[in-house]
This record gives structure tokens, sequence and C-alpha cells, in this order.
């Protein structure tokens, strides 16, 4: 039989394995949502490097060739420094994916180790348990053992008439006795 204090101590250390591996769960949940994002913000900045030029050329060719007023210039320009600009936003987007993958590489790293270290230390502690389970059972054995030698001195003390009656009821005793330890 496990004493109270060791059961509750086993029920915590489960209870915190768990809880490390939920964490672990949700860590990686968040990475692997990190992982999308930097996907997504690379297919966005390859499209928008694709696309670009074709843009650029729609703005300048209306004014290749021609005389074009200095408005309608600034005006391309403006446009032109408006496109660079979303390219690096996006490339910004990109550098803030990557940085957030990392934070949550490195989450789930701790996590891990964590969930890692909790399983080990409820492992130890099962061992230690079934350790003390087994010291209590042998020395539940020891004290029937020495009960049924005292019994034993007993019968021998009494006369013959009455170890006959006893020797008679001494199986029925050691089943109830063994039957009685299986059930802790």
């Amino acid at each position: 039989m496990i004493p109270n204090a060791v059961q509750r101590l086993l029920q915590l250390k489960e209870l915190r394995r768990r809880r490390t591996e939920d964490a672990l769960r949700l860590r990686q949940a968040a990475l692997d949502e990190a992982v999308a994002a930097i996907q997504t913000a690379t297919r966005d900045l390859c499209r928008w490097q694709e696309h670009r030029p074709s843009r650029e050329a729609a703005l300048y060719d209306p004014l290749i060739g021609k005389a074009a007023a200095l408005i309608d210039l600034e005006e391309v320009k403006a446009k032109m420094i408006s496109l660079r600009q979303h390219e690096q936003l996006l490339q910004n987007r990109l550098e803030e994916a990557i940085a957030e993958a990392d934070r949550a590489r490195q989450a789930r790293e701790q996590a891990y180790h964590l969930a890692r270290e909790a399983c080990r230390e409820g492992s130890k502690f099962e061992d230690l348990a079934r350790v003390v389970r087994t010291d209590a059972n042998l020395e539940e054995e020891r004290s029937v053992d020495l009960e049924l030698e005292d019994f034993a001195e007993g019968l021998n003390s009494f006369g013959s008439d009455q170890n006959d009656s006893l020797v008679t009821c001494l199986p029925n005793i050691l089943l109830r006795q063994r039957y009685a330890g299986e059930d802790r």
C-alpha cells in the first residue's frame, strides 16, 4: 500500500507532465503558424518582384519617346517610390515572420525541454513509488510470517488435542491473510 502523500505526489507529477505536454503542443502550433507566415510572406514578395517590372513599364511606357511635362514625371516618380516602398514593406513582413518563427522555435525548444524534464521526474518518482510499494508489501509479508511463527509457537505450547483443531484452521487463516494483503 502506498502512503497517501506518495500517491498525491504521483498525481501531481502526472499533472505537471500533462501540462508541459499541453504547453509543448501549443508552442508547436505557434511554430507551425510562424512557418506558414514565412511561406506566405515569401510568396507575396516573390509575386510582387515578378510583377514589379511590368508595373514599372506601365508607368514609363506612356512617357518614353514623348515630351512629358514635369508634373507627369514627378507623378511617375512618386508612383515608382510607392512601388519600392510596397516592396520594402513586403520585405519587412518577411523579416518579421522569420524573427517570429525564431522566437516560436526557441519557445518550442524550451517547452520541449520542460516536458522532457517533467517526464523524467515523473518516471523517477514512479520508480521510487514502486520501491516504496514493494517495501511495504515485503514488510507486510514479514509481518504475516512473524504472526504465523508466533501462532505456530503457540500451537506447540498447547496440548495435542487442541493442536488438531488449530491445524485444521491454519490453512483458512493463511488464505485470509494472503488475500487480504493482495486487496491492498
